[in-house]
């Protein structure tokens, strides 16, 4: 099949986190045997005139041009912070629009996959035009109030969301959120992502909890509402964690709320066993996976949790919260735990339990990490993903 990936989101470099989930998605599809044409849509806020197609983006790294897929780019200017966002959304038509229809002219593309619901509006402008299937691949909720009931806004997301051939859910929590804006679920599918095997496989076989003296912790996540980091920081700080002796929290992430996160592990009298790393590349952050035991991260809303899943791969016990994204590959007390939604004492019960007796934990993060090799890798993913394409293209 001859696919045409339009997509918002991509990193620059390998080791790059923004957007990495779309490079595996897209590697996936390639290995299964399709053909592949990425169009990365960037805004530009400088100068109208490079509002045009390029062969490639200046900040893209040429490794990204040298895979399995062709790698477009275009420009477009748009208003920041959600300013606005009727116009933004004209002028990310008038920017984009062009360059889809060439490249599904020159390339005889036989499917769009559109990657958040931005470009999937987009790409069901085009394809209205020019009759081909578009698929719509939803991966979180904007909860900024300009987004969600700007002016336009809620007509905007009931167009985006009810004009796609298919309208894809990487997790089943996302249902509720677009339920606010379609009359049918008939053509709503649920595909989950993946995890990169190359960064586990040389830890397939690692056990955890083999230091009962010294667990290790962490979280990966940026540093904002609703991550769930106050509610770890609050756990730990509690007076019958602190007074065991083995363990260390190490927060991999940047943004907004590391200064007050920081302050917070001062004021619990913890920050001597908690470690801010900041934003990492990737390949640093699977240097921590590799040598952690457990992965705690109560995020609420979760869509769906590449992190936890990747997590699991390395073999770490993993901690999310119940009705969230992770609970449909974590069965709590089987494969993982889950707790309820900003519950301080249910998550210091559990890791009171976790660090006073690790050794019975190591079954339990065993068979998650079974299951996740066996269930979720982003080949699982690209063979849901075509099945959902084979539905639009005979």
């Amino acid at each position: 099949m001859n696919i045409l990936v339009l997509t918002p989101l991509f990193p620059d470099h390998l080791n790059d986190q923004f957007g990495n989930f779309i490079l595996d998605s897209i590697d996936s599809l390639c290995v299964i045997g399709h053909t592949v044409h990425v169009l990365v849509t960037r805004p530009f806020l400088q100068n109208v005139r490079f509002a045009m197609t390029r062969q490639g983006c200046s900040s893209i790294k040429m490794e990204m041009y040298d895979r399995g897929f062709s790698l477009f780019c275009v420009y477009y200017i748009s208003i920041p912070r959600f300013y606005l966002r009727f116009f933004s959304n004209h002028l990310y038509s008038i920017g984009c629009a062009k360059a889809v229809r060439r490249i599904v002219a020159e390339q005889r593309i036989d499917v769009i996959l559109a990657h958040t619901e931005s470009t999937g509006y987009l790409a069901c402008a085009v394809a209205n035009q020019i009759s081909i299937p578009v698929v719509t691949v939803v991966h979180g909720i904007e909860t900024s109030w300009r987004y969600l009931y700007g002016a336009g806004q809620p007509a905007f997301l009931r167009k985006a969301f009810s004009r796609p051939d298919r309208l894809i859910l990487v997790g089943e929590p996302l249902r509720d959120f677009v339920s606010n804006y379609v009359d049918s679920f008939d053509h709503i599918r649920i595909v989950h992502n993946g995890f990169r095997e190359n960064g586990a496989e040389l830890f397939r076989h690692r056990k955890v909890f083999e230091r009962p003296d010294s667990v290790q912790m962490v979280s990966v996540s940026n540093l904002v509402d609703g991550k769930g980091i106050d509610v770890n920081l609050a756990a730990l700080g509690r007076s019958e964690i602190r007074a065991l002796p083995n363990w260390h929290y190490h927060i991999i992430g940047g943004g907004p709320l590391r200064s007050s996160l920081e302050a917070k592990a001062r004021e619990l009298q913890i920050a001597e066993r908690v470690t801010f790393h900041g934003q990492c590349d990737q390949d640093v952050v699977f240097k921590f996976l590799s040598t952690c035991d457990l992965f705690c991260l109560p995020s609420s809303p979760e869509s769906f949790g590449v992190a936890y899943l990747e997590a699991m791969a390395f073999g770490l016990l993993s901690i999310g919260v119940q009705g969230q994204g992770p609970s449909c590959f974590i069965e709590d007390g089987r494969t993982g735990i889950l707790i309820r939604e900003r519950d301080v004492d249910g998550l210091a019960s559990q890791l009171k339990n976790i660090f006073s007796n690790p050794a019975r934990y190591a079954r339990m993060a065993e068979t998650g990490h079974d299951y996740v090799w066996n269930n979720c890798t982003w080949r699982h993913h690209a063979e849901s993903l075509s099945d959902v394409l084979y539905e639009l293209v005979k």
